[in-house]
């Protein structure tokens, strides 16, 4: 209703929105062009580009490639940042176990990002842990909790978005459930292990092959709901099944394997 209200009061000489059931409590009625979506659901991103379409009166493809780029000095900045890890050689991952708090039921555990950085870093592997601001407590507490492990922390307060961004992109692969970085790893191209619970990975899912989606089995999900005691469908993802997710995406090729 508060979405329809804005588009009502607008004074623009088209206005598109979503028809029911799509648009709920009665917004559609505030637009004169309408998008209807198919019945079973579609990724955001594919509804969003429907939108488009009927904006410009044809059909938008999917992009092909990466829709964000960095600038050079960005990049160069994470370079920097990232020749302080502690290791020099192995595949960077990127952990990033934050989420907005009003969605804080969508995170995997600390003890398991814990545990997933020791059988990383055992397996040679690099790991970056990510946080944005108010979420260093978050990296904070899996270092403590894994403190064997050398990990370098990228706070997105004390870089700047920019080197984040630039981050993300630097990186081989991120670790993250359904949240800022992993929306914007996929927006550059980064590959991506998702933990999802409550949502739809159809819905709000990674969009690269590249990429993989892990949820725990429970019947109740995925779900609508805004809160959750006890959200076993992505607590509950064991990070032997991570690790063998980013073993399985960054496994060497043949051609790698031979030089």
């Amino acid at each position: 209703l508060k979405s329809g209200l804005h588009l009502w009061l607008c004074r623009a000489d088209r206005k598109l929105g979503y028809a029911a059931p799509r648009a709920k409590e009665g917004s559609a009625l505030a637009a004169r062009e309408h998008v209807t979506l198919p019945a079973e659901p579609i990724h955001r991103a594919d509804a969003g580009l429907l939108m488009v379409g009927l904006l410009l009166g044809q059909q938008v493809a999917k992009p092909e490639g990466p829709l964000l780029t960095v600038s050079d000095g960005a990049r160069a900045g994470a370079t920097a940042f990232l020749d302080t890890h502690p290791l020099r050689e192995g595949p960077l991952v990127f952990l990033a176990p934050g989420t907005s708090e009003f969605a804080a039921f969508k995170r995997w555990p600390g003890d398991s990002f814990a545990g997933l950085a020791t059988m990383l870093a055992s397996g040679g592997f690099r790991v970056v842990l990510g946080s944005g601001p108010g979420e260093e407590a978050l990296t904070r507490a899996i270092q403590q909790a894994a403190p064997e492990v050398p990990t370098l922390h990228a706070s997105g307060a004390e870089l700047g978005l920019p080197t984040y961004l630039a981050l993300l992109a630097e990186v081989d692969l991120v670790v993250a459930a359904d949240s800022g970085p992993l929306h914007m790893s996929q927006s550059l191209g980064t590959p991506a292990v998702a933990l999802f619970g409550p949502k739809d990975p159809t819905v709000y899912g990674p969009r690269l092959a590249a990429s993989r989606v892990l949820r725990y089995p429970v019947p109740c999900a995925p779900c609508g709901r805004r809160s959750c005691d006890a959200p076993l469908c992505v607590q509950a993802i064991p990070p032997q099944a991570v690790l063998a997710e980013i073993s399985d995406l960054l496994k060497p090729t043949d051609r790698e394997q031979a030089s």
